[in-house]
């Protein structure tokens, strides 16, 4: 009679936590305590005000995310809260590639610098 073999189950891969998506969503969805005042709702963070310029295929790109965004979180998602949100994405992924954004020592070209951030490389 052949010994079985007991192989113990390999743990899920844990996801990993992005403390800063998790705070967004809880400062989202926190119930009012009280009646807020009438007018502008308040920042859920401290902001400073910017001036872009975009091209159409970028405003569209914008504001495709933007939906995305606003449907996941079930709220109107500001185009600030949207350039952050995506911001911090491009950061976690370039993180996740030991790609240092402070001493940058990657790609010369963009288009080689999208291709490791999208996943398409040589490498």
């Amino acid at each position: 009679m052949a010994r079985e073999s007991k192989k113990t189950p390999e743990p899920p891969k844990k996801k990993p936590q992005f403390a800063w998506a998790l705070l967004h969503e809880t400062k989202t969805n926190q119930p009012a305590t009280s009646p807020l005042p009438a007018g502008r709702p308040p920042r859920l963070s401290p902001a400073r005000k910017s001036t872009v310029h975009l091209t159409s295929g970028d405003e569209e790109a914008i504001h495709l995310w933007q939906n995305v965004f606003s449907e996941v979180l079930g709220k109107k998602v500001s185009l600030g809260e949207t350039f952050g949100l995506l911001a911090r994405i491009c950061q976690e992924r370039a993180a996740m590639l030991d790609l240092s954004l402070n001493d940058y020592h990657g790609p010369d070209r963009l288009v080689d610098l999208i291709q490791k951030l999208v996943g398409e490389s040589d490498e």
